[in-house]
């Protein structure tokens, strides 16, 4: 009998086995690597898709706040800007206030006398006395050009003994609302025919 060493046979026939299973074992390992990939990519990919849904949320936020801001700062300048529009047609009204009565001697007929003036928010009310009844007039028709008055009508006369006539004038104020259309202060226009 021969004997046959068959043990490097084996050996390549185990080495051969082993180079085929390790084959097998790589394709599976690229099959599965290739099949989780993509799977991972998209992982990746939701994350970031995330990332922005957030900053998106965050910069509504943020907007939504900002337009907030926006909206009652200009309700404020409104606001503002309607006071500051009271305050001048206040100031338009005391300068008109001012022009009056600093003008108010240089408009009396030379035979009229004030002695009493009342004024409430709505109307003026002079009393006097003068000689005639003419300077009346004339009075009340250089009150009726003033921009502060909307109308002037006579109120009470009375005639003394002594021939001195007692009068009275109401004066009808402009409102604030009339205000608003008058773009230059009023003033008194002079009597004609002195």
């Amino acid at each position: 009998m021969v004997w046959v060493n068959l043990l490097p046979w084996r050996t390549r026939q185990l080495q051969a086995r082993l180079h085929r299973w390790y084959l097998v074992w790589l394709v599976l390992m690229v099959g599965f690597l290739y099949a989780l990939l993509p799977v991972a990519g998209q992982q990746a990919v939701n994350v970031q898709w995330l990332q922005m849904v957030q900053r998106q949320r965050e910069g509504g936020q943020r907007l939504a706040e900002l337009n907030k801001r926006i909206t009652a700062r200009r309700l404020l300048q409104e606001q503002l800007e309607r006071q500051l529009t009271v305050h001048l047609q206040q100031q338009q009204r005391m300068n008109q206030w001012l022009d009056f009565t600093q003008r108010l001697a240089e408009q009396l007929p030379e035979t009229l006398w004030l002695s009493e003036l009342i004024k409430t928010p709505e109307r003026l009310t002079l009393a006097g006395f003068c000689l005639a009844m003419a300077d009346i007039d004339d009075f009340r028709q250089r009150l009726q050009q003033s921009a502060l008055f909307s109308q002037v009508t006579s109120g009470k006369l009375s005639r003394s003994q002594d021939g001195v006539i007692h009068f009275s004038l109401q004066a009808v104020l402009r409102s604030a609302a009339g205000e608003r259309g008058a773009a230059s202060v009023g003033r008194i226009a002079k009597g004609e025919g002195r």
